[in-house]
């Protein structure tokens, strides 16, 4: 996340605005990867001011927590959870999270469910 720190920065403001607050999960191409986080449900990708990708030269993992890219280069507030490790996506996305438990939950998820909430467990 030193890499990504406007990346970081954006997702704590968007979360504590709950942009994320009850989104569906949708884009869902699992085991490949599903996507969030676009309040106007188009896949044109969420909120404005957009920021310049900050590329991640961390492995695409399993549950790995990326912004998506615009073809802009620019990010919004859509993200991605990775549901695999995928080598063709190293270097595309800026990564600053990894889900640390509930992995097996990612390959159930459908268009149909939805985020509760974010919870910022750290305030700095």
């Amino acid at each position: 996340t030193e890499r990504a720190r406007e990346t970081v920065k954006r997702f704590v403001q968007l979360a504590r605005r709950d942009v994320y607050k009850d989104q569906p999960f949708f884009g869902s191409a699992l085991p490949f990867m599903t996507y969030t986080g676009d309040p106007t449900q188009t896949g044109s990708g969420g909120e404005e001011p957009r920021l310049r990708a900050e590329i991640s030269q961390r492995p695409m993992t399993r549950g790995a927590l990326a912004m998506r890219v615009l073809t802009s280069g620019l990010v919004g507030s859509q993200i991605i959870f990775s549901g695999r490790r995928q080598p063709v996506l190293d270097g595309r996305f800026p990564i600053f999270g990894q889900v640390t438990a509930g992995l097996e939950v990612l390959g159930q998820l459908t268009a149909s469910d939805r985020i509760i909430r974010v919870e910022l467990l750290s305030q700095r």
